[in-house]
């Protein structure tokens, strides 16, 4: 974050004051002396967004696939090589199946949807983020910000594999909506749930009921819309008997 003198306009009446502004970063993937992407992101956590993007690009099948990377913010780069080109569409298709035998109970969704309400203190004082967080189904494994909602989640997703975290049996706790491409990059880590504070597309509906990916919208407070494989969510059997 950085700070800019502004002008505040409320009705007829102005003043001048300091205001708190998310920093933009534009940076360069290259892979293999190619270049694959430009992203414009915050510069923090570089790396976990690097890998999660080749991750969930379908660039690398595992961090084991990347033989090297380096961060050369001087020149906003970065800088990564791979043991073998993969074709991302190949690569992708190889794993489209979610790890049966998830489920959560919407206590602990209600809960943990809460928790990350709160969580986003850039966004707070910005309104210039979006938050993707990897959660358990007790707690909030990685929590990430960033400009972009995929970049969000790319550099959660890339904190959890650069710890080594398993994703089968986590979800994904998402601030924005949902287009078909961030449901994509959830068919392509296996994560079997996903639940955001907005709405999915009709395209990121259709590919979460083809790939039996349980899909939650409007996910506030204490209710939620359940769009797809709403049988992973269990009812708390106590509240449901009163």
């Amino acid at each position: 974050m950085t700070r800019f003198k502004i002008i505040e306009v409320a009705g007829h009446k102005r003043r001048e004051r300091r205001d708190f502004i998310t920093a933009e970063f534009p940076l360069t993937v290259e892979l293999n002396l190619r270049k694959v992407a430009d992203l414009a992101c915050t510069p923090r956590n570089l790396k976990d967004l690097v890998v999660g993007y080749l991750y969930t690009s379908g660039f690398i099948n595992s961090l084991e696939d990347l033989l090297s990377l380096r961060i050369e913010r001087s020149r906003h780069q970065a800088v990564a090589e791979t043991r073998s080109p993969l074709s991302p569409v190949r690569s992708f298709r190889k794993k489209t199946r979610t790890q049966p035998g998830f489920f959560m109970k919407s206590e602990n969704l209600f809960r943990l949807i809460n928790r990350f309400q709160k969580v986003s203190a850039e966004y707070q004082r910005t309104g210039g983020t979006h938050s993707a967080a990897l959660c358990s189904r007790n707690k909030i494994l990685f929590f990430r910000e960033d400009l972009g909602r995929h970049n969000a989640l790319d550099k959660v997703i890339g904190a959890a594999l650069l710890k080594k975290h398993d994703l089968s049996h986590k979800f994904i706790l998402i601030s924005s909506r949902i287009p078909s491409e961030i449901l994509l990059k959830i068919v392509r880590s296996r994560i079997s749930l996903i639940a955001s504070l907005g709405a999915p597309t009709d395209r990121a509906i259709k590919i979460a009921r083809r790939e039996r990916i349980t899909l939650i919208g409007f996910a506030r407070g204490n209710r939620f819309n359940i769009y797809s494989s709403a049988d992973r969510v269990k009812r708390d059997q106590r509240r449901s008997k009163t």
